[in-house]
């Protein structure tokens, strides 16, 4: 199903189209409402696939705590006390202590700037969660399945119960947790339902139960949840399915040095669909092994476009008034397009000088 020595390739483009299907709805392009129904429980469904029970428990927690729970509670914290800095936030002290903690304690986060880091902190939680789990019931026959049983009974319960906080979604999602772990323990068996056929059965499926239908985790709203989860799956599948076909095919035709019976004319446009081929496929690779940028800072780079289109509407552009469209001012008119661009340029960009100015602090240090 999913081989091991190809596996980083193969999630690493599954999660580029998974994450540019996140900026792709929230900049509010075309079939957006389809989006909303896979997208989160497809990245919880990759993360416990990726889940690894060999570290300890507190071995496991430091490396959440550093990849997850610190990139969240940092730049939410700067933008709290940032907005309240230069004057555009005037929130009472006791409210913005109790907005500080509620970040430190990942529980909430800015709105304007970071709203899309829940991420963050829902994963942070519900990997930890499990971790605790499952070592804690190691001595138990089918802990496993234990553990999954637990998950499941929490997303039904996350369902049913509107928590504080937005925590229902943090249950929901931590069944397509549990069941992306589950997949990967269980993936031998599984070999024989990994097919073409049955990819394009479940992604025309979901297409159609999408149809007129709505999800929204934040408000724990859904037209029904069976059809959430089922849609969610199958639009999983069918996503993880391309991915692992789009790796093998672009593997074949790079290492196709020259197709047999071509004629010389035509080597050279050969040569130049390679290229392109090889080009795409390690474009999204990167945008899966930088999707923690494009999640921290898409909603930033959005107030690239719209303070171009405030200027355009001759508005006055001020960091009030920008940070009063959240997350767009207006994508009609094609410009979905324009911060769908700034959400992945922007954010890969100011996430690369970032990563660079920390390898010269440390640098400085040595």
């Amino acid at each position: 199903m999913m081989q091991d020595t190809k596996r980083m390739v193969f999630l690493d483009i599954a999660k580029g189209i998974g994450i540019l299907t996140v900026v792709w709805a929230h900049a509010k392009g075309p079939g957006s409402g389809y989006i909303y129904q896979f997208h989160m429980p497809f990245f919880f469904l990759v993360s416990g696939y990726l889940y690894r029970p060999e570290p300890s428990l507190r071995e496991f927690a430091r490396r959440k705590v550093k990849s997850l729970y610190l990139p969240f509670v940092f730049w939410n914290l700067l933008a709290l006390f940032g907005k309240r800095a230069v004057g555009i936030s005037h929130l009472p002290f006791a409210e913005m202590l109790q907005k500080a903690t509620e970040m430190v304690l990942a529980l909430d986060k800015d709105g304007q700037f970071f709203g899309a880091t829940w991420f963050l902190s829902a994963l942070f939680w519900e990997s930890i969660f499990y971790k605790a789990l499952d070592q804690s019931m190691e001595k138990l026959r089918y802990r496993r399945a234990w553990v999954t049983a637990i998950f499941l009974l929490g997303m039904a319960v996350g369902f049913g119960v509107d928590f504080p906080y937005m925590l229902s979604r943090n249950f929901v999602l931590g069944g397509f947790f549990a069941i992306g772990y589950a997949v990967r323990e269980n993936q031998d068996r599984l070999k024989k339902f990994w097919n073409g056929k049955l990819a394009a059965v479940f992604g025309t499926v979901f297409l159609f139960l999408g149809h007129g239908s709505h999800a929204d985790m934040g408000k724990n709203d859904y037209s029904s949840p069976i059809g959430f989860v089922a849609g969610a799956l199958m639009a999983s599948y069918a996503i993880l399915y391309a991915a692992q076909q789009f790796g093998r095919w672009q593997e074949r035709v790079c290492m196709t040095v020259r197709p047999m019976g071509m004629p010389d004319k035509a080597m050279k446009p050969f040569s130049a669909w390679k290229g392109y081929v090889l080009q795409a496929a390690r474009g999204i690779c990167y945008l899966g092994k930088r999707s923690i940028d494009l999640v921290i800072w898409q909603f930033v780079a959005f107030r690239i476009v719209i303070v171009l289109q405030l200027f355009l509407d001759h508005k006055p552009v001020s960091l009030a008034e920008v940070l009063k469209y959240y997350p767009v001012y207006d994508a009609g008119n094609g410009w979905w397009m324009a911060y769908l661009v700034a959400g992945i340029f922007g954010s890969l960009l100011w996430g690369s000088l970032l990563r660079k100015g920390k390898e010269c602090v440390r640098f400085a240090r040595a």
